[in-house]
């Protein structure tokens, strides 16, 4: 799945228009932190959201609380876009 990203990868991400959709990474702001995770399922207003290490899904945010969706990482001087 892409992109997988990988400690010192910077991150594009442009402003969410649309819905998210299953599958993409998105930029979210959770109470505690900003997190790159990949959307599960988007419900009535609500994502689930899950990172692809993490073991469990995390608890439902409003889509409201999501900034934008990645569509390019650079990674050690090289971008690496969608397709």
């Amino acid at each position: 799945m892409w992109p997988s990203l990988r400690s010192g990868d910077l991150a594009g991400v442009e402003p969410l228009e649309g819905a998210a959709r299953p599958g993409e990474v998105v930029l979210a702001r959770f109470d505690h932190a900003l997190v790159l995770h990949r959307v599960r399922r988007h419900d009535a207003g609500v994502l689930s959201l899950k990172g692809d290490n993490s073991p469990a899904e995390d608890p439902p945010l409003p889509s409201s609380r999501v900034l934008g969706r990645v569509r390019q990482v650079r990674r050690g001087g090289v971008v690496l876009e969608e397709g």
